[in-house]
């Protein structure tokens, strides 16, 4: 595995201390035990149909995402996300709230663009292979276009929780063909338990990490020999 995939140990010691200090109380065996059964769906050796992380990879390749979060916890892992992405694929990705990104005129008229032209039939894989002969600088958008984005909406809190239905209900009216990556269904603890929050955060931040480890794997920049030596060396 490549390094920088310390989340769940540096989020279990995050959460430990703020228990400790009495700032949040969370059940850390739960976020755990949500952090394993992530891992088992995303493991390599389930195909994409049944693999969160590997069909979010799909989704992302060939795009620049936009990761925008409907709700202050889901913006703050969309960063995260944005990180691995950047570190494991190569893979420039802009992070924000929804509304701070709604903001930001041609940035979301391109969004809009991109969540209506979303062809869910397409294989990203198969089409990236590139015979040899083509021309390299074929699908290079031309001088002053954009490259293609992907918008990906990203929750994290219940609507009951923070009383946030406006903003997503906002970003849903405003990009109804977007990407929305939750993980609601798939989480065992209910929300409002202790660490449901958490629980929550760390599963979509773990998907993200294994869906850039895919991604970049795909793209042919992991794996290569020597790059784990490479990178120690970068990080020492």
């Amino acid at each position: 595995m490549p390094p920088g995939l310390a989340l769940p140990r540096t989020l279990t010691a995050g959460l430990l201390l703020l228990d400790a200090l009495g700032l949040l109380a969370t059940d850390v065996e739960a976020v755990a035990g949500e952090l394993d059964r992530e891992a088992e769906r995303d493991h390599v050796a389930h195909e994409s149909l049944v693999n969160p992380a590997k069909s979010l990879a799909l989704r992302l390749t060939g795009r620049t995402p936009l990761l925008w979060g409907t709700d202050p916890v889901a913006t703050a892992v969309a960063g995260h996300c944005a990180g691995a992405l950047a570190a494991h694929a190569g893979v420039v990705a802009h992070a924000a709230g929804f509304h701070e990104a709604a903001a930001l005129p041609v940035l979301r008229r391109e969004a809009i663009r991109g969540s209506a032209e979303v062809d869910l039939f397409s294989d990203p894989f198969r089409d990236s292979l590139r015979d040899p002969d083509e021309d390299p600088l074929e699908d290079v958008p031309p001088y002053g276009a954009m490259p293609a984005v992907r918008p990906v909406l990203l929750g994290v809190l219940a609507d009951t929780d923070t009383g946030n239905e406006p903003e997503r209900a906002a970003a849903l009216d405003a990009l109804p063909g977007a990407d929305v990556v939750t993980v609601d269904e798939e989480l065992m603890v209910r929300q409002g338990d202790p660490g449901a929050a958490a629980s929550a955060a760390a599963v979509l931040a773990l998907r993200f990490d294994f869906a850039a480890l895919y991604l970049g794997l795909s793209r042919g920049v992991l794996g290569r020999p020597g790059w784990i030596g490479r990178a120690a060396q970068v990080n020492e």
